[in-house]
């Protein structure tokens, strides 16, 4: 997750990308989704599925101050087991997640997951 272009420039591989796909992604890049993009070689093994990276670009402050303190984008968990709901509170995800640092902060106003969506097939994975 990050707020800054300067992290997708790192991070995504622009050559697999045609000028449509690009487009898209820059209309829709603040919207409450989370773009599986061409992952470059700088990104590590452990964030790279199937060539792809999962990137969500947030105008949330906190999401911007964390991002600005560790000069870094952030990597984050659903908050879920594989296969289960989403936790609806702090309570439940750190149930589900003890051993994980929480910062503070709203998580927005839509009351369930970003969407997410493949931007190579050009098709929504979870709406």
């Amino acid at each position: 997750m990050t707020s800054r272009d300067e992290d997708i420039n790192q991070w995504v591989d622009f050559n697999h990308l045609t000028t449509v796909q690009w487009k898209f992604y820059q209309e829709k890049k603040f919207t409450f989704t989370t773009f599986l993009l061409p992952a470059s070689k700088y990104v590590p093994s452990h964030c790279v599925r199937d060539g792809k990276v999962a990137i969500r670009q947030s105008q949330q402050d906190h999401i911007r101050e964390l991002v600005h303190f560790f000069n870094s984008p952030i990597l984050s968990s659903s908050a879920n087991l594989t296969g289960y709901p989403p936790a609806k509170s702090l309570e439940e995800a750190m149930s589900l997640f003890p051993f994980l640092l929480v910062a503070p902060g709203e998580l927005g106003s839509m009351g369930k997951p970003s969407a997410i969506y493949d931007l190579i097939e050009e098709r929504y994975i979870r709406l």
